[in-house]
């Protein structure tokens, strides 16, 4: 069953015999993948208001 998230990431539950172990590393790869994006963006928008505060003190 895939159900997809708000992020557009769609997320699989694994139904193999060995399951909980696939399952853990899906879940792994898509936490991670989920943090690089979280800082990625939050880095993005960091230089984008410390661009602005030094435009605006020009």
């Amino acid at each position: 069953m895939a159900s997809p998230n708000s992020g557009g990431i769609t997320i699989k539950a694994e139904q193999d015999s060995d399951g909980s172990a696939q399952s853990t590393a899906d879940m792994t790869a898509f936490v991670q993948n989920l943090l690089v994006q979280m800082q990625t963006r939050f880095q993005a928008m960091s230089e984008n208001i410390i661009s602005k505060n030094i435009l605006i003190k020009l």
